[in-house]
């Protein structure tokens, strides 16, 4: 009975989800499921011809669990930094423009290359080096 009001009033459906669904995080793995869950529902929704955009975001900045326990704005988390919020209004908004049936979709900061300090010379290291070598 919704989705049958749903198609006609609804211009968008819209879940936030989170990268560590699509790509794993230790110690997360019930949150990564239910995320999962969320996806899988806006995947049915759009084989059903019906309004449907999960979002998975990486982790928030300016507000929320990273920057309370974890650091600042600046601080590296699996090689991505915080997305600060207007970045991410502006991303939710790019988002619900687009007109393509993708039903989920990720949005995250990528850390730019660490650079390692041996001696007195400075070691450019690049995100992939520094992910094998974990």
């Amino acid at each position: 009975y919704t989705r049958i009001y749903s198609q006609k009033i609804l211009d968008y459906f819209v879940v936030f989800s989170s990268i560590s669904c699509g790509r794993g995080n230790a110690g997360q793995t019930n949150y990564g499921y239910a995320n999962s869950t969320m996806e899988r529902i806006c995947e049915q929704r759009q084989k059903d011809d019906l309004p449907a955009l999960a979002i998975q975001w990486g982790a928030i900045g300016d507000v929320g669990m990273v920057i309370e326990n974890l650091g600042s704005n600046d601080t590296v988390i699996g090689g991505t930094l915080p997305q600060r919020m207007t970045s991410c209004l502006e991303t939710i908004d790019y988002f619900l423009q687009q007109s393509t049936n993708i039903p989920i979709v990720s949005s995250y900061i990528l850390a730019e290359k660490l650079q390692k300090t041996s001696g007195s010379s400075t070691i450019s290291i690049s995100l992939i080096e520094t992910i094998a070598n974990i």
